[in-house]
């Protein structure tokens, strides 16, 4: 199980000794970051593009207006490809799916600790979801 780290601004899975964090790799895409997985001496990268809608929120008795971020979309083409290359060099054969689809579980946890701060975003924005996507 995750744990938001505010210090590092990262997800860490102490049982599982991995931690979740986003880089500080620019894109030329605003709202997209690279974001990086390790455990042991296996590191993966993806891209996650954060997404942004206007909304209105409370605080202290007061209405307020906002582009919120309501959510990730973690780009499955980048995962999979880190994922591949990462593997090669380890063991030269590629995992079966089953583990494949067992880490992209462990990563959306951790994405999702990650970029609602640990569900801090989740008082403004409730419906906060992380998901994956083949393409932008």
């Amino acid at each position: 199980m995750f744990h938001y780290d505010p210090a590092t601004r990262s997800a860490i899975d102490r049982n599982h000794s991995c931690l979740i964090k986003r880089t500080s790799i620019f894109t030329d895409v605003k709202s997209l970051s690279v974001f990086e997985y390790t455990k042991h001496d296996r590191k993966i990268r993806f891209e996650v593009l954060h997404v942004e809608q206007p909304r209105t929120y409370r605080r202290a008795d007061n209405q307020n207006e906002a582009t919120l971020n309501v959510g990730a979309l973690i780009l499955e083409p980048t995962l999979r490809s880190s994922y591949d290359r990462e593997i090669l060099k380890l063991r030269d054969t590629i995992f079966p799916e089953t583990e494949y689809r067992e880490l992209k579980k462990v990563i959306r946890d951790g994405v999702f600790v990650v970029t609602s701060k640990g569900g801090e975003r989740l008082k403004t924005s409730p419906d906060f979801d992380v998901v994956f996507a083949s393409t932008i």
